[in-house]
């Protein structure tokens, strides 16, 4: 039993480390590309920046995907109309909750940090500069396809394997709030997200409703960042 133990906590230390260090793999696409916010890059670089980000971003997909059938996922790539509907209301629902919660801490003077509202300034100029429409595309559809499927899909799967599903959820939630480095307030909604988002993948056992609502949630954002650019 005690054997059993320690081969169960050192495998759980092991995979929080590998959950630490994960978000780096999953950020290639991006980290490729540090000249987001210059405004001087002609056609050439743009298309160039495009071209890397799309072609890391699909090495990464398979690479998640090839990982997660070798760790024994089971979750499918389907979405029945109803799951489709559920995921969307589940991403328009977990934004405004957001957003009413980070309004309540700034009202309150609590725990409130600008940079928590989506609309940090210093996203304005990238969606100004000639990649403006690669940012979108890349924070709004790319980024959470490969979050779902490296920690809805890989590290959660992971962690299942060492400890019961509520547990395994709540860690590979953690993980995932620590990876973004957010402010309280939104720390805490994003631990709700996250946890709303494994409940939508279990209910319908796939991985793509939690990428829907990931997605819907991160469309939200981007139009309020170009508002923001544009006023």
């Amino acid at each position: 039993m005690v054997a059993r133990g320690l081969h169960r906590l050192g495998g759980l230390v092991y995979e929080s480390i590998f959950a630490l260090v994960f978000p780096l793999f999953i950020s290639l696409p991006v980290i490729a590309d540090m000249d987001w916010g210059k405004h001087d890059l002609n056609g050439l670089m743009v298309l160039s920046h495009w071209a890397a980000y799309l072609g890391l971003g699909v090495v990464v997909f398979l690479v998640l995907r090839w990982e997660y059938r070798r760790i024994g996922g089971t979750k499918g790539w389907m979405i029945s109309k109803r799951g489709l509907a559920w995921s969307l209301l589940a991403g328009i629902a977990l934004y405004g909750a957001a957003a009413l919660l980070l309004a309540v801490a700034k009202y309150a003077h609590m725990f409130y940090q600008p940079g928590d509202t989506g609309t940090a300034s210093s996203n304005v100029p990238l969606l100004r500069g000639p990649l403006g429409v690669l940012t979108v595309v890349a924070s709004s559809i790319g980024s959470p396809i490969l979050e779902e499927l490296g920690f809805r899909g890989v590290i959660l799967t992971k962690f299942e394997r060492l400890t019961n599903r509520p547990i395994a959820a709540i860690l590979a939630a953690l993980f995932f709030v620590i990876a973004h480095l957010p402010g309280i307030i939104a720390g805490l909604s994003m631990f709700i997200f996250v946890l709303v988002n494994t409940w939508l993948d279990r209910r319908y056992d796939s991985l793509v409703p939690g990428m829907v609502s990931h997605i819907t949630y991160n469309v939200i954002v981007s139009l309020s960042v170009l508002a923001t650019a544009v006023l």
